[in-house]
């Protein structure tokens, strides 16, 4: 064997030196620089995620806070009308069958289709709705009203919006 010298020894030092340093710098800091990349990512997409389930939800809530004020709004309605009519207060051209006339009968009526009529339709219950209320006792009237507060109350508290 061949005697190894000072000078072959601090050469193959340098070479192992490099070497380490080679792969430091070529293949272990790109590959956790990768990881950290795909790492990043995957957080990414999953806030994503997040963001959209909770836009979702936030959409739901806002549908559904619709349906729940629209659903207090028409209790409140029929239970004017109630009160009205209990009272003896209903004008004598309130006809209450034609209040609660669907959209699919309107059509029907009407010979329509689709969403055809939708906005004669609106405007023929609003007509028939106004021609069926009365001005109720005062504390008839608080009743109802404090009635369709709490109503909406709930609908805001099980619905609540951000």
């Amino acid at each position: 064997m061949y005697p190894m010298d000072n000078k072959r020894i601090l050469a193959l030092s340098f070479l192992i030196i490099a070497l380490a340093i080679g792969y430091y710098l070529v293949i272990y800091i790109p590959q956790k620089n990768q990881e950290l990349l795909d790492l990043q990512k995957q957080q990414l997409q999953q806030q994503a995620a997040l963001q959209k389930q909770k836009q979702q939800q936030a959409t739901a809530n806002r549908k559904a806070l619709t349906i729940c004020l629209d659903q207090a709004r028409a209790s409140y309605n029929v239970a004017w009308r109630a009160d009205c009519r209990d009272e003896g207060l209903l004008p004598s051209g309130c006809n209450e069958a034609s209040i609660k006339l669907s959209f699919e009968d309107y059509q029907k009526q009407n010979h329509l289709s689709g969403t055809q009529g939708f906005a004669a339709y609106a405007k023929y219950i609003n007509q028939k709705m106004s021609l069926c209320t009365c001005n109720l006792p005062v504390v008839l009237s608080n009743a109802a009203n404090n009635d369709l507060q709490q109503s909406r109350n709930t609908c805001f508290k099980e619905y609540p919006q951000d």
